[in-house]
């Protein structure tokens, strides 16, 4: 049986950080873990959450303390461990680090304690300097400041028992004095990998800066308590002089034998860079976070285009950010009336800055181009992601062409959205046993559950789009623009109500078309039974899932049509256009609803006929709608996601 790992955290009114501390604790590939919080009585909000944890295992005790090496000793004294770490609440651990550290002490049982690297991140958890630190020798760690990172510091039980706990008379050094005490008895041994995060922020010690005075007096007494103990007489300022040289020039060598390190972190570092963080990307992203043998990133490359999604920072479970840069909006192609290029300066520096082992690159922007050389210049792994179909890249220029095929050999991997995303890297060239599907996927049980809870009042729902009890709800959810046909769906509707006078229609989205949509609504003669309603955020949109009876996806051109798993989510039946993604992954026509071809309006309206007289055939198709959109389910869309990765990092020497 493994060893039991016992992490000690001191807290006092550090709400806005500790549950990433909690969640780094969690998110270790080690079952026997105990995360003991000693809280000094914290107003915050910060007790609010050590209770929501508890369900996880967290022991914590809030009172007044004397201050943080006191907290920290009540937390040595009620710890289990075999192994024991310290970890502050504003800081926290690398994913794979306790595997490292428990594989380390096996390996090697004459370490009493060990330590690592650390990142220095920003208040945001932005790193902003990567601390290598050198192999211990007790004359750099008494004169030179041999940087001993507290946060990567693990140690048996027994330096505890023989060594004792802080000295929490001292404010500023009390972890540089054990680590001299300690290493008097028991040398430690250095891991050169980046085991946690130190957080900068003006609320910490070192962000809002110490007392020097206090931190010279403190230091140099430490300094002459230690060497007087140890029985080595302090050196005068030339020896101590000497023993920094001593270390800066080791430090160098080490620099010049290994110009580039990488591979030092735990668990292999993956950063996804996309346009935009939309709300139907949330679910797949928290998905792959939940692969804790990874540790990913994303970073978007714009925080808005000319969408009104919304997605609360809440919601984000996972590291991301927003890259600085600037947004070009250019003419379209084919039925795109517009699209949108951004420019990242900043993205090779900070690639640079963070070392991932892979990096993935939504579709062939100039980000993707920034990253396929960071890759060739670092020796790091390329995936690319895209969910364009052929369909798409008929419209695609020569030069972009070029720029697709420079970038597609140097991807080692590559993840499409769709089957005909699929076909498109085939068309490039990319070997089948390169391409993963991950399907477009959504919040599939959050939507059911709500959609479920929905229909309990669904009269009321109804009731304010202007539906009746008998009426027949058709929906559709989206941009109002060209290739969407909407206007195809309107002429269907205008027919199929001549045979099914229960008919009703409404239209979610807003767009460049509402004004012609509504002119043809009126010429078609079926204002009356057509709802317009502006774009809302989740959950309420599925509110209008949830009280519709069908759904409508008309498309002349989509890559996939993330509306379709949505809806299908809600138990509803889909008509969907041939021309879209989904109806090749998700839909099995006659049974989940019908494929349909927009530009055949008599078929379209056929098919609504058809569900508007048969309350048992909508019923049937519904219950088939939610067990097909399993395939694209969160947990499925993540797992291929991650096994383009897994496919990278073996090519990289990572794994």
């Amino acid at each position: 049986m493994e060893p039991k790992v016992s992490i000690v955290t001191p807290s006092f009114n550090q709400a806005r950080y500790i549950e990433q501390c909690i969640r780094s604790v969690w998110d270790q590939d080690c079952p026997n873990v105990e995360h003991i919080i000693f809280d000094g009585g914290s107003k915050d909000g910060t007790l609010d959450i050590l209770r929501r944890c508890e369900s996880r295992g967290v022991r914590w005790i809030s009172e007044p303390d004397k201050g943080q090496s006191d907290a920290i000793n009540k937390g040595f004294r009620a710890a289990a461990g075999d192994i024991i770490g310290w970890i502050n609440s504003d800081d926290w651990y690398a994913r794979g680090a306790f595997r490292v550290v428990l594989d380390y002490f096996r390996d090697h049982p004459e370490a009493q304690w060990v330590y690592g690297n650390n990142l220095f991140t920003d208040s945001k958890g932005h790193v902003i300097r990567r601390v290598r630190t050198m192999p211990y020798r007790w004359d750099w760690l008494l004169y030179s400041g041999l940087l001993i990172p507290q946060p990567g510091v693990f140690m048996r039980r027994r330096v505890i028992e023989d060594c004792g706990l802080l000295n929490a008379e001292l404010h500023s050094v009390m972890d540089y004095e054990w680590w001299l005490r300690i290493a008097q008895k028991h040398p430690p041994h250095f891991i050169d990998r980046y085991l946690a995060c130190f957080r900068l922020h003006e609320a910490s010690k070192t962000g809002a800066g110490e007392d020097k005075p206090l931190w010279r007096r403190e230091r140099a007494q430490t300094m002459q308590l230690c060497s007087t103990q140890s029985g080595r007489p302090l050196k005068g300022a030339l020896g101590q002089w000497l023993a920094c040289a001593s270390k800066h020039a080791a430090r160098v060598a080490r620099g010049l034998r290994q110009l580039r390190p990488r591979g030092l972190h735990c668990a292999p570092r993956v950063v996804v860079t996309i346009n935009l963080i939309a709300p139907y990307r949330v679910p797949l992203f928290s998905a792959l976070n939940d692969h804790h043998d990874i540790e990913p990133q994303v970073w978007a490359l714009a925080a808005t285009e000319n969408r009104e999604w919304q997605v609360a920072e809440t919601d984000m479970k996972f590291p991301h950010r927003v890259l600085r840069g600037a947004t070009l909006e250019l003419a379209g192609q084919g039925l795109e009336k517009r699209r949108f290029v951004h420019l990242n300066t900043d993205l090779l520096k900070n690639l640079w800055r963070e070392r991932p082992d892979v990096v993935v690159a939504a579709e062939f922007s100039p980000a993707s181009v920034q990253a396929a050389c960071y890759c060739a210049l670092s020796g790091a792994k390329l995936v690319s992601w895209s969910e364009t179909t052929p369909l798409f890249e008929t419209h695609v220029g020569p030069a972009q062409r070029a720029a697709r095929r420079w970038i597609l050999q140097r991807a080692t991997a590559c993840v499409a959205t769709s089957s005909g995303s699929r076909e498109k890297y085939r068309l490039y060239g990319v070997p089948d046993e390169n391409i993963f599907v991950s399907l477009q996927t959504a919040d599939v049980d959050g939507i059911a559950c709500r959609c479920e809870v929905v229909r309990a009042q669904r009269d009321t729902l109804r009731r304010d789009l202007g539906w009746s009890a008998d009426d027949v709800g058709a929906l559709y959810v989206g941009s109002l623009i060209q290739r969407k046909g909407l206007d195809a769906l309107l002429r269907a509707f205008a027919v199929a109500v001549k045979s099914a006078p229960a008919l009703k229609l409404a239209f979610i989205g807003s767009g460049d078309q509402e004004g012609a949509l509504r002119s043809l609504s009126l010429e078609l003669g079926v204002t009356d039974r057509v709802v317009w309603r502006p774009y809302c955020q989740q959950p309420e949109l599925w509110d209008f899932y949830g009280a519709a009876d069908m759904f409508v996806l008309p498309s002349r051109l989509d890559t996939f049509g993330v509306v379709v798993t949505e809806a299908m989510a809600a138990g509803l039946p889909v008509l969907c256009s041939k021309h879209a993604g989904a109806a090749q992954d998700l839909m099995t026509d006659g049974e989940t609803g019908w494929v349909i071809d927009p530009d055949a309006p008599e078929q379209l309206a056929e098919r609504m006929v058809a569900l508007a007289g048969d309350a048992g055939l909508r019923a049937r198709m519904g219950q088939n709608s939610l067990r097909r959109v399993r395939v694209a389910a969160p947990e499925n869309a993540g797992r291929e996601f991650y096994r383009a990765i897994l496919h990278a990092l073996a090519f990289s020497g990572r794994r």
